[in-house]
């Protein structure tokens, strides 16, 4: 090995890719195992989410669920407990349907990630 020249670079080149691949291979072992469906919709969720009580944020991270729908969820959460008092608005998945761009597909995907507290 040549210390001032160009195989000192390669080495070290090589160790940074090497250090790169078996970090991405965790990475994606963590993901797949971390919760159940999780590699089919691309969400790293370690528990399930209290759709009464989460933050707009944490919502966000829900397949098919993005700033906007989130945002919708959250303001028909906040109204539902003007008018009814209650604070458990969402007693269970198809409570969800009564949001405008919820459809099946969006429940079907986002039901093994939400609980109803």
């Amino acid at each position: 090995m040549e210390q001032n020249g160009k195989y000192q670079v390669a080495e070290i080149s090589t160790r940074a890719y090497a250090t790169a691949a078996i970090l991405a291979a965790v990475g994606v072992f963590c993901l797949y195992f971390s919760c159940p469906h999780a590699h089919q919709y691309g969400v790293n969720l370690e528990k399930q989410i209290n759709i009464n009580s989460a933050l707009q944020a944490s919502i966000e991270r829900l397949p098919r669920v993005g700033e906007k729908l989130s945002s919708q969820i959250i303001e028909y959460r906040q109204n539902s407990r003007t008018q009814s008092g209650q604070a458990i608005v969402f007693k269970s998945l198809d409570d969800l349907d009564n949001i405008k761009g919820i459809g099946p597909k969006t429940l079907e995907r986002i039901g093994p990630y939400v609980k109803f507290e």
